[in-house]
Formats: structure tokens, sequence, C-alpha cells
């Protein structure tokens, strides 16, 4: 399971701008800051005190084109009159504080600094005129890589030791500022087949790049690789009714040991169950399956749905999952 929880994968004309965070011994770091960015933590602050119940608040800034920073003034804001914070901004950005000024946030809101143990900054190119930056962080001894907006993955070559993940900006749509998928894909497959797990974020189209990335070890960023393990860890950890709920899709062929591991964590519940999870915890729409049937997910973690809920199952590991031969049939009805 990767290390980082992503807000958006979006490219500047998106609606989910490009944000990720991590949350360590209570401490919130978050990466990057654009317009649609504080909404959602705003919104998670009210559902569950996201904000409010962290120690600290930290926050890497990649560079200034406001898809990064275009509510990082807000936030700090947020946190100066409403949380009673002092957040900290790593960021080698020279112009950080002078565009915050023109938001209206006085200097002593806020912290800048431009090095940390835990952070090596990697210069790159994007943009002519901004400074742009990717970086290496230290997560609890797990090192990852984060090219930030970049045209090349050139910087970053030399800092691949030690690294387990590496999340990289691509595009679809050829152009000077971003790396373009179709002619880096040979190359993205060599990272994996090396062992190292590659996300792809800010992306421009979607659906085009499950395409070209269908069939590879190559994930999106605001998905994950479950293996068994974190598949029967994380249900655990939620505590779900086990008489209420059966894991299908890829997440029970993986608990089958059919498929190695499981881009996302899908259940179907029983009809009372399904109200209850609504009400008693954070979900958000995620889409309408073939059905008509709306499926929520729990923390960007556990798809639940009502379709193909049934008793014939199996438990493994105390987890209950639909029959195997269910699963593969609801694979052939759909044509996977």
């Amino acid at each position: 399971m990767k290390s980082l929880r992503f807000l958006g994968i979006d490219s500047g004309f998106g609606l989910n701008n490009n944000s990720a965070y991590v949350v360590q011994n209570n401490n919130l770091l978050l990466i990057d800051c654009g317009g649609t960015v504080f909404g959602k933590l705003l919104m998670m602050d009210q559902n569950n005190g996201f904000l409010r119940a962290k120690d600290k608040i930290e926050i890497i800034i990649t560079h200034l084109h406001d898809d990064h920073v275009g509510s990082l003034s807000t936030l700090i804001l947020y946190c100066r009159y409403v949380l009673n914070k002092k957040p900290v901004i790593y960021t080698k950005c020279h112009n950080i504080r002078n565009r915050m000024q023109i938001c209206g946030v006085l200097d002593d809101f806020y912290e800048v600094r431009d090095h940390s143990e835990q952070i090596e900054f990697i210069k790159t190119i994007h943009a002519v005129g901004l400074d742009c930056y990717g970086f290496k962080l230290d997560i609890d001894g797990k090192k990852i890589l984060y090219t930030g907006d970049t045209s090349t993955f050139q910087p970053f070559i030399d800092k691949l030791d030690g690294v387990s993940e590496i999340y990289i900006d691509t595009n679809i749509r050829k152009n000077s500022a971003h790396i373009y998928l179709e002619d880096n894909l040979d190359f993205l497959k060599k990272l994996t087949n090396q062992g190292y797990d590659v996300y792809l974020m800010h992306t421009d189209d979607k659906e085009k790049t499950k395409e070209l990335i269908a069939n590879t070890d190559i994930c999106l960023a605001d998905e994950d690789k479950f293996y068994k393990d974190d598949i029967i860890r994380i249900l655990h950890e939620y505590n779900l009714d086990s008489n209420k709920y059966v894991v299908i899709a890829e997440a029970a062929m993986v608990l089958y040991d059919l498929k190695e591991y499981s881009r996302d964590i899908d259940i179907a519940v029983s009809d009372d169950y399904y109200g209850e999870l609504l009400s008693q915890n954070s979900c958000t729409f995620k889409e309408v399956n073939s059905l008509g049937e709306c499926i929520f997910n729990i923390d960007d973690i556990i798809n639940f749905e009502i379709s193909y809920y049934d008793n014939e199952k199996n438990v493994i590991a105390g987890i209950p999952v639909l029959a195997a031969n269910k699963v593969l049939k609801i694979k052939e009805k759909l044509v996977r």
C-alpha cells in the first residue's frame, strides 16, 4: 500500500488539483495546496476534525502555479484564525512570501524553511521563470521520490537509491512542461520491473492514461496496490460487521491467491448495512455501477455497494469473501 493519500491527481485545468498528504505521529504533511485543495481539507475537518486534531500542519510547496498554491493563503488563514496553529512551509521557491503578502497573509502567520532532514529538494525543469522542485522524502524509514511538475525525469535518475515508491508527473497531450506518457511508457515499465512502485499523477486525461497503463504494474496515484496482507489488515482495522458484507471483485481474487494485488478494496453489503456505513463513516460518492447503483467509498480506501451481496461465502483470515465461483461469474458478466 502506497505511503501517500491523494486529494486529487488532475492537471492544472482539472477539477481536483494535484495534491497529496501523509500523517505521521499525528502531524499532517501536505504536498501542494492548489485552488481546489482547501475546500477538500475543510470538508474533512468539518466531518471528522481532520485538521484540528493534528498536532502540526506542514506543507511542501513544489512551485507557485495556481494549481499548486491557489488555496494556500486560505489554509494559512484558517490555521491562524480557526485552528490557532502556525503551519510550516517547506519550499525552495524564493517568491513564496511575496505570493502570500499579495493575498493578505502576514509573515508571522506561518514559517518558511528551505530544508529538512526528512526532505531533499531536487530542482527540475517545468515552466520558464519559476523555481520548480521535486523531492525525495523519508516517511518512517521508507523513501519516496516525488517529481512535482516536470518535463523530464533526468534530475531524478541519480536519486533512486533506497527509493521504493515513485510519483511521476505525466500527460497524455504532448507539451514542453510535462512528461509525455506515451514516449516514456517503456521507461516506466522498466522501473516497475526493477521493483519500484510507480504512480502517475497530474494527469490531463485519466481515462486515456488508464488505457495506456492497462496490463502493466503502473498505477494512477489515487489508486493503491493492495496485497493480501494489506486487505486483511485494513478490513480488520475498520472492524466491519462480518455478517453483513463480503469482499468481491479484484480484492476477492487476491484473497483467493488468484491475483498478486488489487487496485482497490470492493465489498458488497446488505441493504441495512449500506445505510449504516453511510451514516457512521466519512463517505464520498465514487460512481454509479452498471446496475445503476451508487458506489461510495470510506476514506478513499474501501468501496461499498449492495449489488452482488450474497451469503454464499468463504472466510479467509477472519474476512468474509464471496464464493470464488461467484466472483468469477461476475468477472465474466462484466467481460473482465
